[in-house]
């Protein structure tokens, strides 16, 4: 019979404290040391909306921007010279629902919907009100009113939210014409709600799946509370900083398959408020430097019944006309260029 040694145990988990005890106390040497020696920078870059504020949420927990007419500058700013440069100067017209305003002609014809769906690509991040993918879109398609739903840093579970929440008619009074979601590689963390993406989106949706179906669970400070908050002060970390990191949770198929029950579920829904509509869901061109996402999510969307249409490869992340400089964002011409596609594979482009 073999006799229970409390002071070998004792003396084994005490080493094994010791241990952690020492780990964290180099790691806390290390942030100290190297935010220490932290160079100041030598350049800021900041966004500015006039008049303030800008962000607000609804009674959903959904981001929408508050009604007017916004002067938006993305400012790069040296801290030696004090020298600023404009790397965009714009306006956004945001009407009575939260929702970016395209101007049109009114036209009797104009007696279908195009609602677009998405992040700030769809929004126009950076561009005028005449420059985003809705407006190009009206200018050919004359029977089509355009509806800008995009907001910056909307996920699935953003439009899922909406899909549950908002009452569509109130702001769309036609039933017939298309329902467009533009799908971004990176949407994949946002679903993950990753370290990157905690320090904006702390209070954005959240969702889980129970048995097979996608069921909303606060947001994701109020639905995982701990991990959200690690991941908020992680992201202070000088030693992830200076390492380059910006996502620490591992990837697993789960998330594939809960992004793409997410954006099924969605479309399910609009299907039902416009029955007469035709869905469409849009792969956008990647970034430069990208892990590509997309083919094991639509993978999972194999097999459902929405409309796929495959942009990805559509022009180079790598090709400075299609993307701001210093920032990122589609510029005019890659919005035209989407666009065209589009109209092309809609059938709307005559």
């Amino acid at each position: 019979m073999r006799v229970f040694n409390f002071r070998a145990h004792l003396k084994n988990g005490l080493a094994v404290l010791f241990g952690i005890f020492l780990c964290i106390v180099l790691i806390a040497c290390t942030e100290w040391v190297l935010k220490w020696t932290k160079k100041n920078p030598s350049v800021h870059t900041y966004i500015t909306h006039q008049p303030m504020p800008y962000w607000t949420a609804d009674r959903f927990g959904i981001n929408t921007a508050l009604p007017g007419r916004y002067q938006v500058q993305k400012i790069r700013e040296s801290l030696t010279s004090g020298q600023k440069r404009f790397i965009f100067n714009v306006h956004y017209t945001i009407n009575q629902f939260g929702y970016r305003e395209t101007p049109i002609e009114e036209s009797e014809t104009r007696d279908k919907q195009a609602i677009f769906l998405g992040d700030s690509f769809t929004f126009g991040e950076g561009l005028n009100d005449n420059e985003t993918i809705p407006y190009y879109f009206a200018q050919q398609a004359v029977d089509y009113a355009p509806y800008n739903f995009g907001v910056s840093g909307d996920s699935p579970f953003d439009i899922l939210a909406k899909a549950e929440n908002y009452q569509f008619e109130e702001m769309v009074p036609y039933k017939k014409g298309v329902v467009i979601y533009t799908l971004l590689n990176r949407y994949l963390y946002r679903v993950k709600g990753d370290m990157a993406e905690m320090e904006w989106a702390a209070n954005h949706p959240y969702y889980v799946m129970r048995n097979g179906e996608v069921c909303r669970k606060g947001s994701f400070l109020t639905g995982r509370p701990l991990l959200t908050r690690a991941l908020m002060r992680l992201k202070e970390s000088e030693i992830l900083r200076r390492l380059n990191k910006k996502h620490l949770l591992p990837i697993a198929d789960r998330d594939f398959k809960l992004m793409a029950r997410t954006i099924e579920t969605a479309f399910h829904i609009f299907g039902e408020k416009f029955p007469d509509a035709k869905l469409y869901l849009v792969v956008y061109p990647l970034r430069a430097g990208e892990i590509d996402h997309t083919r094991q999510i639509l993978k999972y969307l194999d097999g459902t019944k929405i409309k796929i249409l495959d942009y990805s490869a559509l022009f180079s992340g790598k090709d400075s006309r299609y993307f701001i400089a210093g920032d990122g964002h589609p510029t005019a011409y890659a919005n035209q260029v989407f666009t065209e596609k589009l109209l092309e594979d809609l059938g709307l482009d005559k």
